[in-house]
């Protein structure tokens, strides 16, 4: 019993090592990044070619720095399965958050536009001013999901700066462009930090070792 709670343990370590290079981090900002800048330039599609192409880079990136460093592990059967599940989880959250997103954004922008007759211009006013809040919270929900799933804890706190930024923004008449950069920013100067005290504590190895961790 006691060697199967140090197994686990010794796993967790291992899993949480390998996702401690600040990639994901560094991807999460630059989208949040793009994705304001695409609303200030009238170039939405920004975000959408870094989140096509995010993929591919982030395995690159993580076969060019991560494994040379903390080195391939082969987690037990009972870790992978979580992963599957989590792939799964989020395919489905992005696809029903999408189309979420997309109907709560046309319904937001009709009433703003006065296509329903009985709608009043201070609610117009006030959903054009929080036009965001829908997709802020669908973003945050995604990074409490990831912090869940991945065990990092530091998801919650990015999950809790997307809301602020969404909430407060508006009461501090910053506009939408600005306040959506500054936290993908800021999210983004995380991820490198986090890069950089990867690269400090594990520098590359001579070898690319295989590490297996099973139950």
């Amino acid at each position: 019993m006691a060697e199967d709670f140090d197994l686990k343990r010794l796993e967790r370590k291992a899993y949480l090592s390998y996702h401690q290079d600040g990639l994901l981090d560094i991807g999460l900002g630059l989208f949040i990044l793009a994705w304001g800048i695409g609303m200030a330039t009238g170039m939405a599609w920004m975000a959408g070619i870094l989140a096509a192409t995010g993929i591919s880079i982030y395995a690159g990136a993580k076969k060019a720095i991560t494994v040379p460093r903390a080195g391939l592990v082969q987690f037990s059967p009972e870790r992978v399965r979580k992963e599957k599940k989590e792939k799964s989880f989020f395919v489905g959250f992005f696809t029903v958050s999408a189309a979420l997103g997309i109907m709560m954004f046309m319904l937001v922008t009709s009433i703003i536009r006065g296509e329903f007759g009985g709608s009043s211009g201070l609610l117009a006013r006030g959903l054009e001013a929080f036009i965001m809040a829908p997709m802020g919270l669908i973003g945050a929900a995604g990074l409490v999901a990831l912090g869940y799933w991945k065990e990092i804890r530091r998801y919650y706190g990015y999950a809790i700066l997307l809301m602020l930024a969404v909430a407060l923004g508006p009461l501090m008449d910053i506009p939408h462009p600005v306040y959506v950069s500054t936290a993908g920013s800021v999210i983004t100067l995380a991820g490198l930090f986090i890069l950089m005290r990867f690269l400090k504590t594990y520098p590359p190895a001579d070898k690319k070792e295989t590490t297996h961790v099973n139950d």
